[in-house]
């Protein structure tokens, strides 16, 4: 659910999405009915929300000529709980040689999910706009799919064990 007006939290957070309790939202992925992925995909990119996800695969398949020949599919989280269950697909995804790229808000509740998927090996990859201030859908209102296509794929870095 995402939030009209913002709140903030106890240490100063704003707060713009909830999962109200009793919802499956924890079992779910944006983007991602958790099928089999089609052939061509050859990485999953994790966000924290929908409108992001979005933004990412709107400019990749545009970088990449079309769906069919995207080898990512952009999937969110739907908050920066990133729950046990899905933690738990994604490494799935990625001993089945999947790349998995996680890439959250640079906020402290998006590190907060890199940090989670990282101690649970449920990524090979984490992307950051490297601003605390924008989303990625942001930084694709700035730069327009063509570039922000490019600047996401080399804000990918691989995860140092």
């Amino acid at each position: 659910m995402r939030l009209l007006n913002p709140k903030t939290d106890d240490d100063g957070e704003i707060q713009k999405m909830d999962t109200l309790p009793g919802t499956r939202l924890g079992y779910l992925f944006y983007g991602w009915s958790q099928d089999k992925l089609p052939p061509q995909i050859r990485g999953v990119i994790v966000t924290e929300g929908s409108f992001n996800a979005l933004a990412i695969q709107q400019a990749l398949n545009k970088m990449y000529g079309g769906v069919t020949r995207n080898p990512w599919r952009v999937i969110a989280a739907s908050g920066s709980g990133a729950t046990t269950h899905q933690r738990e697909v994604l490494k799935e995804l990625k001993d089945a040689g999947y790349k998995v790229v996680v890439s959250p808000d640079t906020d402290k509740a998006g590190l907060h999910m890199l940090q989670k998927m990282k101690e649970t090996d449920s990524m090979t990859h984490y992307a950051l706009t490297g601003d605390q201030k924008k989303d990625w859908n942001d930084c694709l209102k700035e730069m327009g799919h063509d570039e922000f296509a490019k600047f996401f794929i080399s804000r990918i870095k691989s995860v140092k064990k």
